[in-house]
């Protein structure tokens, strides 16, 4: 990463007013620890560029995971999303915000749209099973336990050796009474991990 620092440097001694140069090298800080420089080169990207969509999108990311500043975080999504409302990333990471802050309603509407635009966005750098897995979260807190199956479901179709899919939708399954589900879900997430066999969740569902 200190490679990487030295090639955004080089490229501001270039050309001072190039903002993206600003987004890597707040990135490159970042990574590095260096949370005041990392804050200041975000700052001075948006400055330079205010209509670039990237240098909301990680600041915003910057406020909500180093500062717990989840209302400022908000609003740089806000932007990110007003600029590239296509980009399903955006709508995810204001999703993980809204998490944070325990609004799930508003969690599950940025969810939803981040699964559905991920259909035909292909440059999204996170995965896709973090929006189901996020969603699915997002559901249960709400009560939403179908549906959360069916998020699990399909992380569970795309990644079968995905142990813990298995047992949140155990958990789900026996949330709603369907207990030899969540037995058949227990066991298969004990035998693809055995370090979990040892939790309760593992024992028979039907026990009181």
């Amino acid at each position: 990463m200190e490679e990487a620092l030295e090639t955004f440097e080089r490229a501001i001694e270039l050309d001072p007013t190039y903002a993206r140069a600003y987004v890597g090298r707040a990135r490159a800080h970042w990574f590095l620890d260096e949370y005041d420089l990392a804050k200041a080169d975000f700052d001075k990207a948006i400055e330079l560029d205010p209509n670039d969509p990237t240098a909301y999108h990680w600041r915003g990311a910057y406020y909500r995971i180093e500062l717990d500043e989840f209302n400022k975080a908000i609003l740089d999504f806000d932007k990110s999303i007003q600029l590239e409302p296509d980009n399903p990333e955006f709508w995810y990471e204001r999703g993980r915000t809204y998490h944070s802050l325990e609004q799930s309603a508003r969690a599950l509407l940025d969810f939803d749209e981040a699964i559905d635009l991920s259909g035909h966005y292909s440059e999204s750098a996170t995965p896709l099973v973090w929006y189901y897995t996020y969603r699915a979260w997002t559901l249960r807190e709400l009560g939403f336990y179908e549906r959360e199956i069916k998020d699990w479901s399909t992380i569970i179709d795309n990644l079968p050796d995905d142990d813990t899919a298995y047992v949140f939708r155990g958990i789900a399954y026996k949330t709603i009474g369907e207990h030899d589900k969540a037995d058949d879900d227990f066991a298969k997430a004990c035998k693809l991990d055995s370090g979990n066999c040892d939790s309760p969740h593992y024992k028979s569902s039907k026990q009181k």
